[in-house]
């Protein structure tokens, strides 16, 4: 809140997987207000992989006064790119060998 009276703040965020499916639509105001300077963080209860190889996109807005709500600040665009999982033959494989122990000093 950069305002110098305590706000009620408010978010809206729409996520959308490369085919262009909803997969978060995620709305709330906070329990009670924030002060002059004070920060609110806003957790989804909701989940969802980013399990498809290609641009996820986010629509994202905050707001303020849920009685008459002012937009103070948005985002709509590339949330991140996914790209494709490598093909099975290039799994990595890890040996770790046991120490070889030897009672023999260099000379």
């Amino acid at each position: 809140n950069d305002m110098v009276t305590n706000q009620k703040l408010g978010i809206h965020w729409i996520v959308k997987d490369p085919d262009g499916i909803v997969v978060e639509d995620y709305e709330d105001w906070q329990f009670g207000s924030a002060s002059p300077g004070a920060t609110h963080e806003f957790i989804s209860p909701g989940r969802f992989d980013l399990n498809k190889p290609g641009t996820w996109t986010i629509a994202i807005s905050l707001a303020m006064n849920p009685a008459s709500p002012v937009q103070v600040a948005s985002y709509a665009g590339t949330l991140c790119t996914v790209k494709e999982a490598p093909p099975a033959e290039y799994t990595l494989e890890v040996t770790i060998e046991p120490p070889q122990w030897s009672n023999s000093y260099p000379e």
